[in-house]
């Protein structure tokens, strides 16, 4: 997936001993009205927790839908929530405790965890659904996710700076968080997609601290590069606050392009500060008047009582919404008796996934999975979108789609 905090990785050791799970197979399908349990870790607790508590509003709202049909098969699902504190240590305890309750796979929302859980669920043939493909490793064959996300193995797709070529950006500012892959990489990838299309990358910050940053001499130097167009991968928080440093420094910034909107984003000054800048999405958004975000707002409103913000809901509860309609896209391909196997085997066997409508683009889960460019749909194309008042309103009546360009992005 593309920017912000859904990019976070940290690398995290799996601590040392073997853990055999008595759940996951398929004991919780195993009679004819039993539901089907479904794993959902998250750092419920802690600076970050906001992303599991949005999160678990979308897993409630595509759970319940699907239960209003009938479940799956005739299996009602249930969830088992369980809380990580960011921890990695907690994390493994969390995935021992739901798949000890029977869990059949599990949704992990915690990107900066999860890599201490893969191991164990790969080498016990587990399903795991998470935010961004390359959370495990990026190609385990039991993982599986809805979105995109920066591959440096990869092409890299052009669209994002061809779009704000179009709209008159000269010369780019990208910030990425210190020591996170994704974020570092997709950086990377803005800055040499802007000059293969003939644009400068002048300021390129690769060591962003996570939090508790002062942001003034970035500020400063972001006005002394002469930057006229600002696209960060980080947190929403970071990336408005670079934003503002930089203007109050004095620089020019007529171009500002985020990812998909959060509703932290647009209260008091921020709301302000942002009037005009650019949002995207590897889907459809949610005001777009198609059969898919139609469903999700419905649900949305039915089940949890979300109307979303200025047309718009948190980016987190629709990536959670997403992960679990992959999650049940695996269970209704697994058949009437799924097992692991039957899941991870045929859902990886999908090759035209569109997660009911959201996808700009149909999904192969068996070669796009870790493999497509960075923050983009499969045919490089991303929809845009720009904050007007207290609205969105789309850039254009269709997605915009770039093309691949050679990969040497490893310096910016």
């Amino acid at each position: 997936m593309r920017r912000q905090i859904r990019l976070f990785i940290a690398p995290i050791l799996l601590m040392a001993g073997t853990f055999i799970a008595t759940g996951g197979v398929s004991a919780s399908a195993g009679a004819a009205s039993s539901p089907i349990k479904i794993g959902v870790i998250g750092a419920f607790t802690g600076p970050t927790s906001e992303i599991a508590i949005e999160g678990i509003k979308g897993i409630t709202a595509r759970v319940d839908l699907q239960n209003s049909r009938g479940g799956v098969y005739g299996h009602k699902l249930q969830i088992i929530q369980e809380d990580d504190a960011n921890s990695a240590t907690q994390s493994l305890s969390a995935a021992q405790i739901e798949l000890s309750k029977g869990a059949f796979g599990i949704i992990d929302l915690n990107t900066q965890t999860v890599t201490a859980i893969a191991p164990m669920l790969l080498q016990q043939n587990i399903p795991l659904v998470v935010l961004s493909p390359a959370s495990p490793s990026g190609v385990d064959k039991n993982a599986f996710s809805a979105v995109t996300s920066p591959n440096p193995k990869v092409p890299v797709a052009n669209t994002a700076m061809l779009f704000l070529k179009k709209e008159g950006a000269k010369s780019l500012g990208c910030g990425a968080l210190v020591g996170i892959p994704p974020s570092i990489n997709a950086c990377k990838a803005y800055a040499f997609a802007a000059k293969s299309l003939g644009l400068q990358a002048p300021y390129i910050d690769l060591n962003v601290a996570l939090a508790g940053e002062n942001y003034t001499a970035d500020g400063i130097a972001m006005k002394a590069s002469g930057i006229d167009t600002w696209e960060p991968a980080m947190t929403p928080t970071a990336d408005l606050d670079m934003l503002t440093a930089a203007k109050q420094a004095g620089a020019n910034i007529t171009h500002v392009l985020f990812g998909p909107p959060d509703p932290s984003l647009f209260t008091g000054p921020s709301l302000t500060e942002l009037q005009g800048a650019y949002f995207t999405e590897p889907w459809y958004p949610l005001f777009v008047n198609k059969p898919g975000p139609e469903t999700v707002r419905n649900a949305l409103v039915k089940y949890d009582g979300i109307t979303g913000v200025l047309n718009q809901t948190d980016f987190n509860l629709l990536d959670a919404y997403l992960a679990t309609d992959i999650f049940i896209e695996g269970l209704t391909v697994a058949g009437a008796k799924p097992t692991d196997a039957k899941f991870i085997k045929n859902l990886r066997n999908v090759t035209d996934y569109t997660a009911g409508g959201m996808t700009l683009s149909p999904i192969n889960l068996k070669t796009d999975f870790g493999k497509t460019a960075t923050g983009v749909d499969a045919n490089n194309c991303e929809y845009f979108f720009q904050l007007k008042g207290n609205t969105f309103e789309a850039v254009g009546q269709e997605p915009v789609c770039g093309k691949l360009i050679p990969n040497s992005f490893q310096q910016p």
